[in-house]
């Protein structure tokens, strides 16, 4: 790396994040490389030592610096590394001149502000970027103490950048290819898909435990502690489902209708509400997915279009045990399949279709089955023991 090329940070603070795409283009059009970017939730401890590190307030600053705060803090902000050749001019060219007032005097229009108000739509004061070299290292280092700025100057090196990124990855997935007891048949696609599965440039990848059991075996209660104690998503299948069939939908009546028949709703309806209410929540550790799978052929599906699990939790109880809860709950539920008929083909279809699914994953060895007749207390001491285990929690 040259001599005169920097780093440099870009904030954009909650407000202005949906407008990214236009400054990122005019970064590029000035020859600006984007070398890292990241969204941030800012507290408000993180956000005042931020500001004391970009620059040192005037009075009327300091004034303003609870509001400004407020506006860093009400959301998440958009973070950008960039790096060229003598940036700090770069940055003052685009951003810099539009923050001076017209007139002097304090009478006139700001028209440098409107102006740049109207090309980015957002104000000035929404963005903040470091023309100073040391400043911008320190903000950096600040928000992004893990962020190695050197082998990112490094990066146009192919050797360098080959020798820091790929070559430890593709070593280690090659000596776990040489311990495999059973080796695969396709070995390249076996190791593309440890390559993808560990790659450490890209984000941690969010876990996924799905959880299975009779219709009364305990579901939902035992995710509600799970969610408590290891700060998990809990989505359920069917609950979802119920959503999409109040809403009137056509699907919505479809789902109506197979449900109180106790059939299986099409998979590809199910993923499709699971994927966008995981898509929802960006900031949990992992997911805990209840209902789901129901069929073999959803099970294979989500894996290619969502992700792949970590396992299977089954709870096992006795289908008696399980027609006493629901009925039980049934007295006051309000559910449409919480009663004898639809209960009992409810279990029907379940025994037909999902416990191929509990067998499929056992033979994979990635079932986990818990005795779930006992008292909640006792289901739950079983179950937690295993997300203890989990290098995941």
């Amino acid at each position: 790396m040259s001599q005169s090329d920097s780093f440099g940070l870009l904030l954009f603070a909650p407000a202005a994040v949906s407008k990214k795409a236009t400054v990122i283009k005019d970064l590029k059009q000035q020859d600006c490389e984007i070398v890292y970017e990241e969204q941030i939730r800012l507290d408000v401890e993180r956000a005042k030592k931020f500001l004391e590190l970009y620059s040192k307030p005037s009075e009327e600053e300091a004034n303003r610096k609870e509001d400004t705060i407020a506006t860093l803090t009400e959301d998440s902000c958009l973070a950008l590394v960039v790096k060229k050749k003598q940036l700090s001019t770069t940055l003052k060219q685009l951003f810099e001149q539009n923050n001076v007032s017209a007139d002097k005097e304090g009478g006139g229009e700001n028209t440098e502000e409107n102006a740049f108000s109207t090309k980015y739509g957002f104000p000035s004061d929404l963005i903040y970027y470091c023309t100073d070299k040391e400043n911008a290292k320190e903000c950096i280092d600040f928000l992004f103490p893990n962020l190695d700025i050197r082998s990112m100057s490094e990066s146009n090196n192919p050797r360098k950048y080959l020798e820091s990124t790929v070559v430890p990855i593709l070593t280690s997935g090659l000596t776990q290819l040489c311990k495999l007891e059973h080796k695969p048949e396709h070995p390249c696609e076996w190791l593309g898909q440890y390559l993808i599965q560990h790659d450490p440039t890209l984000p941690p990848k969010k876990k996924i435990y799905f959880v299975l059991g009779g219709p009364g075996s305990g579901k939902g209660t035992q995710c509600a502690k799970l969610v408590t104690e290891f700060h998990l998503c809990h989505l359920s299948a069917g609950d979802l489902l119920r959503k999409e069939m109040q809403s009137g939908s056509p699907n919505g009546q479809m789902i109506d209708r197979m449900i109180r028949n106790g059939e299986i709703v099409p998979g590809h309806i199910t993923i499709e509400l699971l994927k966008n209410a995981m898509e929802e929540q960006s900031e949990t550790r992992g997911f805990l997915i209840d209902g789901f799978p129901r069929k073999l052929d959803q099970a294979g599906a989500f894996e290619k279009l969502v992700g792949d699990f970590e396992f299977i939790l089954f709870l096992d109880c006795p289908q008696e045990e399980m027609e006493r809860r629901l009925l039980k709950r049934g007295e006051s539920s309000g559910r449409s399949d919480d009663n004898l008929e639809s209960i009992r083909k409810r279990f029907t279809t379940f025994i037909e279709t999902t416990m191929p699914v509990v067998e499929y994953y056992r033979s994979r060895e990635k079932l986990v089955q818990v005795d779930a007749s006992r008292s909640v207390e006792e289901v739950y001491k079983d179950i937690r023991s295993y997300f203890i285990e989990s290098k995941s929690v």
